[in-house]
């Protein structure tokens, strides 16, 4: 008898148990656990801390300007946990004011800043975009048009790579403000005359400033590859240096 009672209660527990589990996978199937999100993997990947170089002082010169405020966004990209507020931002580029001009300027933009937190002044910067703007007021070039179309006409070729000619071109054609012939017509000015020619004997001539600077670079690596096979070294100023009418094409001082 007692046999009997012991095995009506492990039946018992069985059923229970088996409704236990019944019960548990109707609820795993009306509620499926959540896969985990990609983009928090990623964003909690991109907010680890990047190494990035030592930044270079600004020293108020003003060809200077954007490269170090590029700079500055490089390093708040790779350590974005520090640098989340755009205070912590301009806090960290006044420090790396240098020279008598940019250490006067961020030291009283650092008053100000001061005056601000006790309620004796307004913050001279709403935010990381007003403090660019401001650097740029007191630092950048007034006349960035102009600057440009003065660097770019003294970009000469010479005795320079096309892919060097071409990276020193696309520094300053798009701040220039000229049209996309104008642009076209300085770059083939200033290239060597005779890789330029061997661009006009092609049978499918370039129509665009990308086209043109691509024909270049296609072209003169061709002549490279050709000296190689033929056993002589390739120079630049040797292979395309010439001069039309006299001139000597100079490269860029």
């Amino acid at each position: 008898m007692d046999q009997e009672m012991l095995i009506q209660q492990l039946q018992q527990q069985l059923q229970q148990m088996q409704q236990q589990m019944a019960q548990f996978m109707a609820a795993q199937a009306a509620n499926p656990p959540v896969p985990e999100n990609p983009e928090a993997s990623i964003i909690q990947e991109v907010s680890k801390k990047i190494k990035i170089p030592a930044l270079e002082p600004f020293d108020s010169k003003r060809e200077k300007l954007k490269m170090f405020l590029r700079q500055c966004n490089l390093v708040f990209s790779g350590d974005r946990k520090n640098y989340e507020e755009d205070q912590d931002k301009i806090t960290y580029a006044l420090s790396l004011m240098r020279g008598r001009m940019a250490e006067e300027w961020a030291g009283t933009m650092m008053d100000k800043q001061e005056g601000a937190r006790k309620g004796e002044a307004i913050n001279p910067f709403d935010d990381w975009e007003d403090f660019c703007n401001e650097m740029d007021c007191a630092f950048g070039d007034p006349n960035p048009e102009d600057t440009a179309q003065t660097k770019l006409r003294r970009i000469f070729q010479g005795s320079q790579t096309a892919e060097e000619y071409v990276v020193q071109f696309q520094m300053y054609e798009t701040q220039t403000g000229f049209n996309k012939k104008a642009l076209i017509e300085a770059f083939k000015r200033n290239m060597n005359p005779r890789l330029l020619e061997r661009i006009y004997n092609r049978e499918k001539m370039p129509i665009t400033l990308h086209g043109w600077q691509t024909a270049a670079i296609e072209v003169e690596r061709q002549q490279r590859e050709l000296q190689q096979f033929r056993g002589g070294g390739f120079r630049p100023q040797n292979s395309y240096q010439q001069c039309l009418g006299g001139q000597q094409y100079p490269s860029q001082g």
